[in-house]
């Protein structure tokens, strides 16, 4: 993993990005690289796995590129000295549709003949931002950008390439293919044997060079992760955290990694985190995941407190089971649905918001690249294939994979524990519940609230009194955005082509009530015309 960053048509390029490498330098310490030219500037910051190759790339077009392809040896033929010079050299030779041919998860820049290519791997494991307004300018962080006043920072969806028109500073976006459901495969034991062959081929490819770590629960996931590592000889250590608070019960996720991996015979190590300093961690787990979403918070102590013991212990690569609970239904929103798979095709498309981003900002704070073997996408397409009644099938969740945890000489015990959510198997939930009561806050929300108070964009609500638009206010509240002012539009017509008319005197006792500025426009209501009112409204 490394971090990518760019300004364009700005008025100081060069200076701009240097701040962005250096709001990001805990991306790469490896070392940096700066292009500039009249058209901008890219910067790059490294984080070496294979061979220290300084990027940007220069050619007939320049490449910054955050990425771990694990075909680039099969693919080359330039002599490339890594996976990311590699990538260059494929880009520079058949353009930017040669990244269909890449097995492994990245996101790069590169520009030619005065466009800007933006791209990230299908699934979106690795991060990219971008803000467009009189400039443009991207990064892997959202808070390299954020954190130097831009507006409108947005994260790039992976089912889009971007192309920034530099000179005439426009956007284009061209869509990718994602996953589909197809018909499914019907032979229990064929899907057995192929699962089982295509995780271990996603394990494999994935292994580096050097010791390495995972992130152990005891779950299913971690555990044959562990199980078909062991198989193929590696030397790696497992991590797992917990709080550690007297008078509470023992943390499940702790009692089962100590218990399967003493079965397994792995080397476990235990970050234990009293209660007395989870606030210290908090302020700098929550700027730095940039979401004080409650869910999120929990999750991200369990993982960073892992993350930061296997820092200490020198490793550069960590193993994660994220994407497993997505592609053999592990939720509880997949056990309510009336189509499982078209469910976990869901999930996979929002992955990237919910979870990716905050993994990959919290490995990269500790130096670590997270490899996700059960997003491979060779794994996650035979996933979607398989018929839903082996998924969720006599109350268990992510049946077929457990039963696949059983052929490999998992335990029943292991391989059918029921599923805990990170936070709860590590108590630290219990922990956010303490503090906030201690705190006197009402809800966790608005403990977590006061270590990321930053507001996102600013937004006015056009609000006509009644109960839809309140409420798309009212969300947009609670998802930390700033409603700086009411709109309301107040037809003289009462049969409007546009807006509302009952009620709408309304609207000002609303916003009094929710201390919201109200902007008020009148309107003849005449049919075209008083689009233009709505236009004089928004620009004040």
């Amino acid at each position: 993993m490394c971090g990518i960053t760019g300004f364009f048509n700005h008025d100081s390029p060069r200076s701009a990005v240097q701040r962005s490498l250096r709001i990001m330098g805990h991306r790469g310490r490896d070392g940096t690289g700066i292009y500039a030219d009249n058209n901008g500037c890219i910067g790059h910051r490294l984080h070496a796995i294979v061979n220290k190759v300084k990027q940007p790339f220069e050619g007939r077009g320049i490449l910054a590129a955050n990425c771990e392809i694990y075909n680039w040896k099969g693919l080359d033929r330039f002599s490339s000295r890594n996976d990311a010079e590699l990538l260059f050299n494929l880009v520079e030779e058949q353009g930017i549709k040669a990244i269909e041919k890449l097995d492994g998860v990245y996101a790069f820049a590169y520009m030619i003949n005065d466009k800007l290519y933006l791209a990230r791997d299908i699934i979106g494991e690795k991060p990219l931002w971008y803000s467009h307004s009189d400039s443009f300018a991207f990064a892997s962080e959202k808070k390299a950008l954020s954190g130097q006043g831009l507006l409108n920072v947005t994260e790039l969806n992976p089912r889009s390439i971007l192309v920034y028109h530099i000179k005439e500073n426009r956007l284009e976006f061209i869509e990718r293919d994602f996953f589909s459901l197809t018909p499914g495969i019907k032979h229990l034991s064929r899907i057995k044997d192929d699962l089982t062959r295509l995780i271990k081929s996603s394990i494999q490819k994935r292994v580096p060079g050097q010791r390495f770590g995972v992130l152990f629960s005891g779950g299913i996931d971690s555990s044959i992760i562990c199980l078909i590592l062991k198989e193929l000889g590696c030397d790696f250590s497992c991590y797992t955290a917990a709080l550690d608070h007297k008078g509470m019960k023992q943390p499940e996720d702790l009692v089962y990694a100590r218990k399967v991996a003493d079965f397994l015979g792995l080397d476990l190590k235990i970050a234990k985190l009293p209660l007395a300093r989870v606030e210290d961690y908090l302020r700098k787990i929550i700027p730095l995941i940039e979401d004080s979403n409650v869910v999120k918070a929990g999750v991200a102590l369990t993982f960073f407190s892992a993350c930061e013991l296997a820092r200490k212990d020198k490793c550069k690569v960590i193993f994660s089971g994220l994407g497993s609970e997505e592609i053999f239904a592990g939720y509880q929103r997949h056990k309510e649905s009336s189509n499982i798979n078209l469910e976990c095709l869901s999930g996979l498309r929002k992955i990237y918001e919910r979870d990716l981003y905050r993994d990959d900002v919290v490995t990269m704070y500790n130096n670590l690249e997270l490899r996700t073997p059960f997003l491979d996408t060779g794994l996650v397409r035979y996933a979607l294939r398989i018929p839903p009644e082996l998924k969720i099938t006599a109350g268990h969740d992510k049946h077929i994979l457990r039963e696949i945890g059983l052929g490999l000489g998992l335990k029943k015990e292991f391989a059918f524990r029921k599923k805990r959510a990170a936070q709860y198997g590590s108590n630290f939930h219990k922990a956010l519940k303490k503090l906030s009561r201690k705190n006197s806050c009402l809800t966790i929300s608005s403990y977590l609230r006061q270590f990321y108070p930053e507001t996102n964009i600013k937004l006015g609500a056009l609000i006509s009194s009644g109960k839809d638009s309140l409420y798309a206010a009212y969300l947009m509240h609670k998802q930390n955005y700033e409603l700086s002012c009411f709109i309301t539009i107040e037809s003289r017509n009462k049969y409007s082509y546009m807006f509302h008319t009952p009620a709408i005197n309304l609207v000002r006792l609303q916003a009094e009530a929710a201390s919201v500025p109200l902007i008020r426009q009148s309107t003849e209501g005449n049919k075209e015309k008083e689009l233009k009112d709505l236009e004089s409204a928004i620009a004040k």
